[in-house]
């Protein structure tokens, strides 16, 4: 698995918008954002890019309010910043801390697994690059691709024990996206179709399923 298809997975969340009845309002999530680095402005996504809010950081705090669910990704993104934030609205409070290391989010217990994921399997990748480039400059091919071979089993083999907890929110859509093209045409198809809307309306890991069952 290359480092583009990797990030590219961190990055791919399709958003699985609640079932709402007829003259019933959403709950709401509130997220109270601390500021301790310069930012002056910070956006509110969905995960189709779509803009949902913005907001000034004033006295370095600022506020977003989106729809409560367990079921979709909000990421917020400060201005002019490469980084980004991926929060699963769960909560009728999330509480979060943007400086200049890694953000800190409490309050959303979903969202805190989604980060770990995301850092094991970044850390899964660069780990064994650490190992294999020595030994493809050794010219020990062989014994290289057996180091990234059992990166992708270890790999694999997670995100599959992950998937079977999270059938039903974003996380599993996460650990599901790494199982394209890594398993089996059989027990692909088997997976998906133990998952919950969230996962069929995700468009990578829908249209994967429709390619193998036509």
């Amino acid at each position: 698995m290359n480092r583009n298809k990797i990030l590219l997975a961190l990055l791919s969340f399709a958003i699985a918008l609640p079932f709402k009845m007829a003259g019933q309002s959403n709950p709401k999530c509130t997220i109270k954002g601390t500021v301790t680095s310069q930012l002056d402005y910070v956006w509110l996504y969905d995960m189709n890019g779509t803009p949902i809010d913005s907001c000034a950081v004033q006295n370095g705090t600022f506020t977003f309010i989106c729809d409560r669910n367990t079921t979709s990704v909000v990421t917020i993104m400060p201005k002019g910043k490469p980084s980004r934030l991926p929060l699963i609205p769960e909560a009728k409070e999330i509480f979060v801390t943007i400086g200049d290391g890694p953000a800190t989010v409490t309050g959303s217990p979903l969202t805190n697994e989604l980060q770990e994921l995301q850092q094991w399997i970044m850390k899964q990748y660069n780990d064994a690059n650490e190992k294999a480039g020595p030994l493809r400059q050794a010219g020990m091919h062989e014994e290289a691709q057996a180091v990234m071979d059992e990166m992708q089993k270890t790999l694999v083999d997670h995100c599959k024990e992950v998937y079977l907890k999270h059938l039903q929110d974003p996380i599993g859509v996460q650990a599901m996206g790494f199982l394209i093209n890594a398993v089996s045409k059989e027990e692909f198809i088997d997976l998906y179709k133990k998952g919950g809307d969230c996962i069929h309306n995700d468009a990578d890991i829908a249209g994967y399923y429709e390619s193998l069952t036509m």
